[in-house]
């Protein structure tokens, strides 16, 4: 067996064999995670989008007549619905 490997390796008509010809998986899982990587990082680009402010916010999301209330250092909005005179009104 061992005559027979070192006869091959002195073929002049054989070439030595590139490491992604003997694992063609690994070369097809690493061109995938490749993609991926990438189509990651377009898809992030592409959507990418910068907190909105504070002010921007409630425009949006406190319509008339906003109410904010300070707890522990944070602007919460507070918004109360129901009738004004109900008795089971704890507040």
């Amino acid at each position: 067996m061992g005559a027979r490997s070192v006869k091959a390796d002195l073929n002049p008509n054989t070439r030595p064999v590139h490491a992604s010809e003997r694992h063609p998986l690994r070369r097809f899982l690493s061109w995938t995670l490749l993609a991926l990587l990438l189509g990651g990082a377009a898809l992030t680009a592409a959507f990418w989008a910068p907190d909105p402010t504070v002010a921007e916010l409630s425009a949006r999301w406190a319509p008339p007549p906003p109410r904010f209330i300070a707890i522990e250092g944070m602007q919460v909005h507070l918004r109360d619905e129901g009738p004004r005179d109900d008795p089971s009104r704890s507040c």
